[in-house]
Parts: C-alpha cells; sequence; structure tokens
C-alpha cells in the first residue's frame, strides 16, 4: 500500500507541476503515539514544519506529514515558480504565506494518496479535511495534533519515505493515525499481503 501511495505522489507531482519525483517507503510500522519522536530520530524541542489532514467515512482519523525545516524551505522554493521579495517571511517567521500555501499544496498531495490508497483497497470512500500548516517544536505538534486526534487510538502507523524532488533529498515523515475503530476495520478486511505493516 505504501508504494501504491508512492507511485500515486510521483503521478501527480508530475502532471500537476511537471516535477519529478521519486519516493520510496523504507519501512512502515505500527507505532505508540508517544514513542514517534524517538522513532522519527528528533528531539521534542527540534522545531518541524508539516501539515495535519483529518479523515472521515469507512474510515476515520488523520495523516500528519512531517518535515525538517530545510526540506519545508526546499519544497516551498521548490514548488513556488520564484520567490520575489515580497514574499519572502518577515523578521521571527519561518515561512511566508505564499511558502505556507507551497507546502500545504505539497503536503496535501501526499496525504491524498495515503487516502486514496486505503480507501480503494477497501472499496469505499474516505473524505478529508483541507490541510492545516503547522511549525512548531516536534512535541507541541504531536501533542497538538496526533495525540489529540487518536483520543480513541493510540497506535499510528509510521511510513519512512525516501523522496527526491527535482535531485533534492526531502527528509519527510509521514504518519496515518486511524481511530481504534477503523484500525479494527482495516485489519479486518484487508487481506494479510495488504496491511501496512
Amino acid at each position: 500500500m505504501g508504494d501504491a501511495a508512492a507511485h500515486g505522489v510521483a503521478e501527480s507531482m508530475a502532471s500537476l507541476f511537471g516535477l519529478e519525483v521519486n519516493m520510496k517507503i523504507s519501512s512502515v510500522n505500527m507505532v505508540a503515539v508517544d514513542t514517534i519522536p524517538r522513532l522519527i530520530g528528533l528531539d521534542e524541542d527540534d522545531v518541524v514544519a508539516g501539515s495535519f489532514i483529518s479523515f472521515s467515512g469507512f474510515l476515520n482519523g488523520s495523516v500528519l506529514c512531517v518535515l525538517t525545516i530545510n526540506s519545508a524551505r526546499e519544497i516551498s522554493d521548490i514548488m513556488m515558480e520564484e520567490m520575489d521579495d515580497d514574499v519572502l517571511p518577515g523578521v521571527g517567521i519561518p515561512f511566508s504565506d505564499m511558502q505556507q500555501s507551497a507546502i500545504i499544496e505539497f503536503t496535501n498531495i501526499i496525504t491524498s494518496a495515503f487516502i486514496d490508497v486505503y480507501a480503494n483497497t477497501l472499496s469505499t470512500t474516505v473524505d478529508q479535511s483541507p490541510p492545516a500548516f503547522a511549525c512548531d517544536y516536534m512535541g507541541s505538534l504531536l501533542q497538538a495534533s496526533l495525540i489529540d486526534a487518536s483520543k480513541k487510538g493510540d497506535f499510528a502507523f509510521m511510513f519512512d519515505t525516501v523522496l527526491d524532488v527535482t535531485d533534492r533529498d526531502i527528509e519527510l515523515e509521514v504518519l496515518v493515525l486511524p481511530e481504534m475503530e477503523s484500525l479494527q476495520v482495516i485489519f479486518d478486511n484487508l487481506p494479510d499481503a495488504e496491511i501496512p505493516l
């Protein structure tokens, strides 16, 4: 399922923006939410950027894309055709509004690909909310986005990705957090070969 999502991301980026993207899923693990910072390899006081999307329908839960600050800036530069002085962030602001929009667009493509794969594999439809941009300490981002969103579930599927966009390496973690009832649906309806573990 992770490979199918990665293929979808590459196709979407190529068709929408003409960008060459190589994305591979190096590993997929079901992990406890409170272990995510350690497993990602970041301290809780490291500042990261990304976006948060919730999904609902046959499956309910959320997806969080986490980028290092350098990777988020790389992506915003790639997604924006040009950077004018008036779109640069102000003093003390990590990202301008246009940079945030570019990051949101990129992560929306990522999350949509993963949600679509789950929905298609289960032959159902899943609705998703508009993405919300986030830039905060890793620990705070998890508490605000992941833990609050997983009140009915304590586990996440963590997709470690190897992502290359126009020959630039992008550090990205995709965290899928199904609610507990949806987690059971996934295990009940997917054949063993398709369960993303």
